[in-house]
């Protein structure tokens, strides 16, 4: 008798298990950080590079400002380029979109490449610390 109430248990215990398989199981929430992807941050330069004649001489992943925050900016690339007048730009990018939030430093429209000034992306603040 104990070898089948010992069996009869199993099987009890089975039965629960093998209902639940049964069931679709929704799949658990995206962790908060699967929702942020940022751009690849040489994709990010390369369209600085194509924007502005000069060497990118640094690049670094930056909190946003207070007012890039209020706008919905998460991250950004911050990058140094020195144009081809050796006049350095500071260059401020959202990660997330590649959208161009300010650019600062002498000689930015002469290091602007021709083509640039009539793409149909938002150019951020151009006349920011301009000659």
């Amino acid at each position: 008798m104990t070898r089948l109430a010992y069996s009869l248990a199993l099987l009890m215990m089975a039965l629960p298990v093998a209902a639940q398989d049964s069931q679709e199981v929704p799949p658990p929430p995206a962790p908060v950080f699967d929702e942020f992807r940022p751009l690849p941050l040489h994709e990010v330069a390369r369209q600085v590079s194509d924007r502005y004649a000069g060497r990118l001489v640094a690049a670094e992943i930056r909190p946003p400002r207070p007012e890039e925050r209020e706008n919905g900016v998460s991250l950004v690339y911050e990058f140094r380029l020195v144009t081809p007048r050796r006049h350095m730009l500071l260059i401020r990018v959202d990660a997330r979109d590649s959208r161009f939030l300010e650019v600062a430093g002498r000689g930015q429209i002469e290091a602007l490449r021709s083509g640039a000034r009539t793409s149909g992306k938002e150019p951020g603040r151009w006349d920011q610390g301009g000659e």
